[in-house]
């Protein structure tokens, strides 16, 4: 048996614009996670075997977009986005499996940030209406 308890909140805000073949987006994600779950498995009648853990999560990032519209059928567009984010393992226990040789763990909590740029840029054609390559 298992169950898990997520509550999840995020909000996004974003402009963008078009001026004659330049067009933008900048924009702000927040993001913050609590995820708990605890799992049972019975094995051979021998044991309850019990995991249950508890991460939060918080995410935050900053974006922009450029294209240009180089002509009628090519467009060029960058990219950019900053993300940080912060994770914590606020409770992890593993319990019941003694019987099988698996010890009891108990750990708690542990941090993890992770900072992070990424990039894009792209070149695409469209032969025709409706159908792009890129």
């Amino acid at each position: 048996t298992w169950s898990t308890a997520q509550v999840l909140t995020s909000q996004e805000i974003r402009y963008a614009a078009t001026t004659g073949p330049l067009g933008y987006i900048v924009g702000a994600y927040w993001q913050d996670q609590e995820v708990e779950s605890v799992r049972v498995a019975r094995i051979f009648n021998l044991a309850d075997i019990r995991v249950q853990g508890k991460i939060e999560s918080t995410v935050v990032a900053a974006f922009g977009n450029v294209d240009y519209q180089l002509g009628e059928r090519w467009r060029a567009e960058v990219g950019i986005r900053w993300e940080d984010e912060e994770k914590t393992l606020r409770d992890y226990r593993q319990s019941g499996g003694t019987m099988l040789g698996l010890i009891d763990i108990d750990v708690g909590p542990l941090d993890r940030e992770v900072d992070n740029v990424s990039y894009t840029a792209m070149l695409a054609f469209r032969p025709r209406p409706g159908i792009n390559t890129h």
